[in-house]
């Protein structure tokens, strides 16, 4: 079995990899070809942290993938990725989950915003500071998407370390916000990656043409985005049916009244088949995470690395 650390994996893997592994996996998904079973999770209360699996096989190839993940109420993310060769039922490569689970999220959230995006949009603002935000930006920059960024954070000084960590990465105008309404005036790009249990703006503080990129909830009981939001916007989704279960910006909207799946929402891979998609002037895609993606990009993390037999 092989170990497969992040730095073989940063290696191995570009943006441009990616969004083309990405691309394929939404496409492939749309026609069926993905065996993706409900993600489950196991909450530990007394060790203030719980367990997410997350399997995915796709027909006609023998690697099924299982990223298990742990998350702390803190917000401390860990995880591995397994793959498996279900001819041998033999572990094949133990992968770091984080790199992969990094780089196919913000991957989807750019092949959504080069659908998406207000024309001209240049400005970004994200809403926290952690990895996932600091990936989210090096991904939609490498895209040429935006020129200028604001961060913002709960904690100041976490806004002003991860401004200051991608001023000196990136050739852009970065600067943290005092606040989400600073972070987003004029904004036309906005990336929300916290796992927030309130939204944390008001839906007037977006600008009038906007694309949300929302990262954060991944469960029915947390919420970023306002609900007033999405009562005139469009919608983007990984997966409609992993939405349906675990969006909780989009349960908690739907039980206002505030938005209709059949009416408002689309997944990802419906609109990449359309060379140019039509969109209304505040869009949303609100990403969950999905199994199969992992799969995707970690198949071509050892197809790079020459591993897959």
């Amino acid at each position: 079995m092989h170990l497969i650390d992040r730095h073989a994996l940063e290696q191995a893997l570009s943006l441009d990899d990616a969004l083309a592994s990405q691309r394929e996996a939404f496409l492939a998904d749309r026609r069926g070809e993905y065996e993706q079973p409900p993600r489950s999770r196991f909450d530990w209360p007394s060790l203030g942290q719980r367990t997410l699996v997350m399997p995915a096989l796709r027909r006609g190839q023998p690697w099924l993938t299982l990223k298990i993940v742990q998350v702390s109420d803190a917000g401390a993310v860990t995880g591995q990725l397994w793959v498996l060769d279900t001819r041998t039922q033999q572990p094949l490569a133990l992968l770091d989950a984080e790199p992969i689970t990094l780089l196919r999220t913000a991957a989807a959230s750019v092949l959504s915003a080069q659908l998406w995006a207000p024309a001209g949009a240049q400005t970004l603002a994200v809403l926290g500071a952690g990895a996932q935000a600091l990936a989210h930006v090096r991904a939609l920059a490498a895209a040429g998407l935006v020129a200028r960024v604001r961060v913002w954070a709960r904690r100041a000084e976490q806004a002003e370390a991860a401004a200051a960590q991608l001023r000196a990465e990136l050739e852009l105008a970065v600067e943290a916000a005092p606040s989400p309404a600073a972070a987003l005036a004029g904004a036309g790009l906005v990336c929300t990656c916290t796992p927030a249990l309130q939204p944390l703006f008001e839906a007037g503080a977006l600008a009038p043409e906007v694309h949300v990129m929302a990262i954060g909830a991944f469960r029915p009981e947390m919420c970023e985005l306002p609900p007033a939001l999405f009562a005139q916007a469009g919608v983007l989704v990984d997966r409609l049916a992993t939405a349906r279960t675990e969006a909780g910006d989009l349960l908690q909207a739907q039980a206002q009244g505030l938005l209709d799946f059949e009416r408002q929402v689309r997944e990802l891979g419906t609109l990449l088949l359309q060379s140019a998609p039509a969109r209304p002037a505040r869009t949303v895609f609100k990403s969950v995470g999905l199994a199969l993606q992992d799969h995707a990009l970690a198949c071509l993390a050892l197809s790079r690395l020459g591993l897959l037999p």
